[in-house]
């Protein structure tokens, strides 16, 4: 116990006469100064609002200047690209989509001419950007989204106002002309007129495309008349009629297939009739 008392006394006198460092070492401030400084993540740019100037980002495809028209969820939104008109929807993050002002390094020539390996889509691209830059296309983009959301709101409208049935026009082919050729589409609902709205009735036609529209009571009726005038419907009415005459010739068929049998089990009834008969005599 009393050496450990002295030892312990020795280490305190030990200490006490310990001095700090004036200074560090050279060496050490320099090993510290090499030393990166933490990487500090940079902060997204907000994302832009509905109506405004912004780059869009298609995969395969370069940023390409557009207005931003709607939000269709928290997670997407629709671009119509300048130049191109295109409607595209992509995802509403950073990636996808970012107010013009931040990528304005992009407008410039080079830019245009790295990120575009193809003249005509280098063309089309520089064309896009020159558009967006052009005064009034802010306005321009505000406006067009105002419309997007009328038309948003138009369709939810009428999305309650539809009826599948109820009408003699449901069910009825139609054809519509698009330049030298006809649309051919079938009336899948309508809309009653609403007066308060000032809305007349209202039809909606698909189209064997895939495209849809909707018409008014008369263009319906002139859709309807120029579809029983058409060619199609010619050639669908004579398919019509060969296949039922196929069917007709088919049931006589197995009419007369039915009938033959028939008498053949009439027959074997009678000549087994007559073979009891004689037996039984």
């Amino acid at each position: 116990p009393r050496a450990s008392r002295i030892r312990g006394g020795d280490r305190r006198r030990s200490f006490a006469r310990m001095e700090a460092p004036a200074s560090l070492p050279a060496e050490v401030n320099a090993a510290a100064a090499s030393i990166p400084a933490p990487t500090v993540a940079p902060t997204p740019p907000p994302p832009p609002p509905v109506g405004s100037l912004v780059w869009c980002k298609v995969q395969g495809y370069p940023w390409w200047p557009g207005k931003l028209l709607s939000r269709p969820s928290e997670t997407v939104v629709k671009v119509r690209f300048f130049e191109t008109g295109v409607d595209v929807k992509v995802p509403a993050a950073p990636a996808a989509v970012v107010g013009f002002e931040h990528k304005l390094a992009l407008c410039d020539d080079e830019a245009i001419k790295k990120s575009c390996k193809k003249p005509a889509l280098r063309k089309a691209l520089a064309a896009a950007v020159q558009q967006a830059q052009q005064p009034g296309a802010a306005e321009v983009a505000a406006a067009e989204a105002a419309a997007e959301a009328a038309a948003a709101e138009r369709a939810a409208e009428l999305a309650a106002a539809w009826r599948y049935e109820g009408h003699p026009h449901i069910g009825r082919r139609v054809a519509r002309p698009f330049g030298k050729a006809l649309a051919y589409g079938t009336i899948t609902r309508w809309a009653p007129p609403d007066p308060t709205a000032g809305d007349d009735l209202l039809f909606h036609i698909d189209h064997d495309d895939g495209d849809s529209e909707d018409l008014d009571e008369a263009e319906a009726a002139a859709a309807v008349r120029r579809w029983e005038g058409s060619a199609e419907a010619s050639r669908l009415e004579t398919k019509r009629k060969r296949e039922a005459e196929r069917a007709e010739a088919r049931q006589g068929k197995e009419a007369a297939k039915r009938q033959r049998l028939e008498v053949k089990l009439a027959a074997q009834k009678q000549k087994e009739g007559r073979g009891q008969a004689a037996a039984g005599g």
